[in-house]
Parts: C-alpha cells; sequence; structure tokens
C-alpha cells in the first residue's frame, strides 16, 4: 500500500536532557547532536490478563531488524506531543485507534541523545485482526512478561533493560512509587 506521507520528510524537534526544546528541527534521518535529544514514544498495550501486545519489526529496517518490540514505538514528530505521537504510532503502524486521555503516561526514560516517553493502556486485542504497516510490522502477538524476559535471552526481542519491562508491567495498572 503507497502511503504518500511516509514520501515527505518527517522531521523532528531536538531537546536539551531537560526537556527542553532547542534549535530548528532536523530531519528524522539526521544524525542528533552530541549533548541533544530527540523524543521517541512507546506505547505498550496490555490485555484483561495482563499480557503485553507485541510487533515484530521487518527484517529490512535499518535499526533492530527482525527483532520483536513494545505495541509500538517511533519518533516524535515536530510539533507534535509524545501522547499524539503514540496514538499516530498505534494507528499507523497496527491500525489501531485511542483517544489521547485513553494512554496512561507511565515514565519518562533519558538515554544517549534520546528521550523516552512510555505509555500505557488496557485493551483486550485480537493480534490476527490487526492491520499491520507492511513496510514495519511482520508480526503481532500478545506475551507475558516471562515469555518476554525468555524472548530476550534468546536474542529475539529488542534487548531493552530488564528492569524496565519489569516496570512497565507494573506501571500498566497505574503502579506509582508506593507497593500497595
Amino acid at each position: 500500500m503507497f502511503d504518500e506521507t511516509k514520501n515527505a520528510v518527517e522531521m523532528t524537534d531536538l531537546y536539551t536532557k531537560d526537556r527542553i526544546r532547542i534549535g530548528s528541527p532536523l530531519p528524522r534521518s539526521a544524525k542528533t547532536p552530541d549533548g541533544i535529544c530527540r523524543l521517541i514514544t512507546h506505547l505498550c498495550i496490555f490485555d484483561s490478563a495482563g499480557r503485553m501486545l507485541i510487533q515484530k519489526r521487518q527484517p529490512w529496517k535499518k535499526r533492530l531488524p527482525g527483532l520483536w518490540d513494545v505495541s509500538v514505538s517511533g519518533a516524535v514528530v515536530s510539533g507534535e506531543g509524545s501522547r499524539e505521537a503514540a496514538v499516530r504510532e498505534a494507528r499507523e503502524e497496527i491500525g489501531l485507534s485511542f483517544a489521547t486521555d485513553e494512554l496512561t503516561f507511565a515514565l519518562s526514560v533519558y538515554g544517549r541523545g534520546r528521550i523516552d516517553d512510555l505509555y500505557t493502556v488496557t485493551r483486550d486485542v485480537d493480534a490476527g485482526a490487526l492491520t499491520l504497516l507492511y513496510d514495519e510490522v511482520a508480526a503481532a502477538k500478545t506475551a507475558s512478561k516471562d515469555e518476554i524476559f525468555q524472548m530476550i535471552s534468546d536474542g529475539v526481542f529488542v534487548p531493552y533493560r530488564r528492569e524496565l519491562l519489569d516496570l512497565i508491567f507494573v506501571m500498566k495498572d497505574g503502579g506509582g512509587v508506593l507497593s500497595e
């Protein structure tokens, strides 16, 4: 399927590590200057049994080809917020529509040249009925936390830190600082 928006040059805003927007937007394909960050969004979709919807990246993807990943991820384009980007990525990559207020902000993580915002939502989804974006997504299925950890050990899932994934699974129900 032809998507004319993919032919346009996507621009991304630049930020300090403290999330202050700076300078002019850069094309997504351009190298991020040292000491500067881009904003990345992730949406982890859980079912009522606590399993996460995961997607398999196409084998021709430049970064992390052929690996399983969280439900959806992507760069936040210039002028867009990370919550809106998560909604857009879900619609583009797997054909699911969400209202921005359905998403729960889980956490934000700073790392080399990027700030990653993670959101969660609970919805029972039939992975086999999703409309997958052929350019990016090869397959989708649900998996438990233990299954995802095993996939990481087997080298077939994006090598996220176990502690981060553990925290995402805790935060899916509105976790928080205190254990209840």
